[in-house]
């Protein structure tokens, strides 16, 4: 098995896969709970996301089979996949070929979303959930960690990093090392650019992510039936059936490059 870039041909089985590995997720419990019902529309909505995550300049990469796997059939089969961004200044991102320089094809991928929203052609998700979950994730989770950053990281480096977005390995493949795989390229550019590697995890990937060299910094609690603001959502969409006092959590995790140091985080500071 080996990584490649995703093209433009390659956004479908992206989604596909997304959608098979992260099918029993507690984050898809929570903000896609009708999946069961509606899978074709789950599906839809994975490919979408990765359409966005292409055009947006993130690097996609899909783990596939090839001759060295003892089960080859002579058919590349997609086993796992992964999109990483970042914010060093010095890298240079994907950027496929498209319409006044993917202007007109991210525009398009808006009103597209806007579209599915409003009509709720999405029957797999819960809007509330997602967008209650979405504001959550844009929170400043990574702030104190960044603030302790050593001084001479914040000036000459200005708190950039590397992120993994998203990492999946299709059911059919787990246990064959693919998600160390995947993340083995991310710690390669975040070593090679002295910055630290980033993400947000759920339950299902805190173990793999722990064993390969991560630390968690932050955890955030998730619970529709405790948020402040529950008053302003309309009844029709608090459908996810969680009670005050459940919810699930996702933890935010770094892993720095070996000569990488943070200052110490004192009680108080």
């Amino acid at each position: 098995m080996h990584l490649r870039p995703v093209t433009q041909a390659d956004l479908p089985a992206f989604g596909e896969v997304a959608a098979r590995s992260m099918w029993n997720d507690e984050l898809m419990a929570y903000t896609a709970p009708y999946r069961d019902q509606y899978p074709d529309s789950f599906i839809r909505y994975c490919t979408q996301r990765a359409i966005l995550r292409y055009y947006r300049g993130e690097f996609l990469f899909l783990a596939v089979s090839d001759s060295s796997d003892s089960d080859w059939n002579g058919q590349e089969v997609v086993m796992g996949y992964a999109s990483y961004s970042t914010t060093v200044k010095s890298v240079e991102k994907p950027c496929p070929r498209g319409w006044l320089g993917n202007a007109f094809e991210r525009k398009a991928l808006d009103i597209h979303g806007r579209y599915a929203k409003f009509f709720r052609l999405d029957w797999s998700n819960d809007a509330a959930a997602e967008r209650h979950f979405r504001t959550t994730l844009d929170a400043p989770t990574f702030a104190r960690y960044f603030e302790h950053l050593p001084q001479l990281h914040k000036q000459v480096k200005q708190d950039q990093h590397w992120e993994l977005e998203l990492l999946g390995v299709h059911p059919d493949f787990r246990r064959r090392g693919i998600g160390k795989m995947m993340l083995q390229w991310g710690f390669e550019k975040a070593t090679r650019d002295g910055v630290p590697l980033i993400l947000t995890a759920t339950l299902a990937g805190e173990k793999l992510y722990l064993h390969c060299g991560f630390r968690e910094v932050a955890r955030v609690v998730l619970n529709l039936a405790s948020t402040e603001d529950i008053e302003k959502e309309k009844p029709e969409e608090l459908s996810v059936k969680l009670r005050k006092g459940e919810g699930f959590t996702w933890a935010a995790m770094v892993w720095e490059p070996p000569n990488f140091q943070t200052e110490k985080d004192t009680e108080g500071s």
